[in-house]
């Protein structure tokens, strides 16, 4: 199981930052309004996926997401290195993010929103 974090700062809006964490079970984004949470989302399970969500027994964050709400053929595994990742955010001023976009190896993984938690990922099937 291999570990990842990353922080990238938005350019277009700089008050803003992705985090990718990793922590060799499950991997989240999280949008941050300098040091606040303001979205989130799951990007992929590494340990087996489960057949009950976690939430109802285990207690351990963060956690995986169940069958239920991960698709059968993930999209996509884990990061090794900081260019698997590119962060696309869309402003409208340098204050106000509209959306953070992020790409794993090209391709479109989750979309974080201020205010919407969770996010969209393309590894979630339902919310």
């Amino acid at each position: 199981m291999s570990e990842y974090y990353q922080q990238i700062v938005c350019v277009s809006s700089p008050k803003y930052s992705v985090v990718i964490e990793d922590d060799g079970r499950v991997c989240y984004a999280y949008l941050l309004l300098e040091r606040s949470i303001v979205s989130d989302v799951w990007l992929y399970n590494q340990d087996e996926t489960p057949s009950r969500p976690p939430w109802a027994s285990t207690g351990i964050l963060p956690f995986l997401n169940p069958k239920e709400f991960a698709v059968d053929d993930p999209h996509f595994g884990p990061i090794r290195n900081e260019d698997d990742i590119k962060i696309e955010c869309t402003s409208s001023d340098l204050e106000t993010l509209m959306e953070a976009r992020i790409l794993i190896n090209g391709r479109l993984a989750a979309v974080l929103k201020p205010g919407c938690k969770p996010g969209w990922s393309v590894n979630a099937k339902k919310d």
